[in-house]
């Protein structure tokens, strides 16, 4: 009798995948039983069947059975499809895992919202068939993660009060920080992720406008410099991480970048309006802030030559330049 009710059981899972889930879908099933009588709802070569997913013994320590929609799609319920289970215990549908981790982050702008847990929101979506899309992307992570932790240091904010606060929400957690803190960016030239400015800088709607431009307008620090022809392109020590660039509106050293502009402060305030001026507007050096000419002078406040007020110009490492002043 129990032989017969498993088979049942066995034969009605899978008339409904035949019936209602596409093709694809159905020859990623796993074909197997679980000890329970119901069959596995996981995935098809998959080296360890998932608990069952029907409230069995064992399996409520989850808070997740059949019957629950999964948190991905919001459309079908766990026993719809084949599922996954993730390390942190959460259960999704395979295809929807599949498809988050296709479509990555929306816009131009890195971010890894995408490859957390839905439910947890702070665990990595790690499964062994999602492997083969989820290690680079876990690579990119881990790069951005350290660039943003050094940059976070660079500028002196390694123990800023967001990450010693005991009430702040970055309490202990400085990668979390810097990642929300910095905006990165993928090269189209060479795949690299590149500092981009500040996230402040991309929150108003003339900026998510610029934020959303095609992708192939991006490049990195190096890549902007070989395409100019102008100044360094990477130190040898430091790579092309921590280069210091002249303001493209004026003879100041720029501290702020906004995806493919680099500002110093005084412009970057007036960005709205310098965003609008064409080559032909803007004074020749010597060029104050918000360029303004300076009249009067007899030499460049930067002191070496460099091209034209509203081209870029690499003027080092800056990074260097932080190590020869101690």
């Amino acid at each position: 009798l129990e032989s017969r009710l498993i088979i049942n059981n066995q034969l009605f899972y899978f008339f409904y995948m035949f019936q209602y889930i596409p093709a694809g879908l159905t020859m990623a099933a796993c074909v197997k039983s679980l000890p329970c009588g119901h069959a596995c709802c996981g995935v098809n070569e998959e080296s360890v069947c998932p608990p069952c997913i029907h409230m069995c013994q064992g399996a409520s320590q989850f808070h997740q059975q059949g019957t629950d929609s999964c948190m991905i799609c919001y459309s079908e319920p766990l026993q719809a499809a084949p599922v996954v289970q993730l390390a942190c215990g959460h259960f999704f549908h395979y295809k929807c895992c599949r498809t988050q981790l296709e479509k990555r982050w929306p816009g131009n702008r890195v971010s890894f919202r995408f490859l957390m847990c839905p439910i947890c929101d702070d665990q990595l979506m790690s499964h062994e068939m999602l492997r083969d899309l989820f290690d680079p992307l876990h690579s990119l992570y881990k790069e951005v993660q350290a660039k943003a932790l050094t940059r976070l240091q660079f500028d002196g904010l390694s123990q800023c009060d967001e990450v010693t606060n005991t009430k702040s929400k970055y309490f202990n957690k400085p990668s979390v920080f810097a990642l929300e803190r910095y905006a990165y960016f993928t090269c189209s030239d060479c795949g690299v992720a590149f500092f981009g400015g500040e996230s402040r800088c991309f929150v108003s709607d003339v900026e998510e406008k610029r934020d959303a431009q095609p992708a192939g307008k991006l490049s990195c620090p190096a890549c902007s410099c070989k395409e100019l022809g102008s100044g360094l392109s990477t130190c040898s020590k430091h790579g092309a991480e921590y280069l210091s660039y002249k303001c493209r509106f004026c003879c100041s050293i720029a501290v702020y970048l906004c995806q493919t502009t680099r500002f110093c402060e005084p412009c970057h305030n007036d960005a709205y309006r310098l965003w609008g001026a064409t080559q032909g507007t803007l004074p020749a050096c010597p060029v104050g802030p918000k360029s303004v000419k300076i009249t009067g002078a007899a030499c460049c406040p930067l002191g070496v030559p460099h091209p034209a007020t509203g081209e870029e110009f690499c003027l080092g490492c800056a990074m260097c330049v932080n190590l020869q002043s101690f």
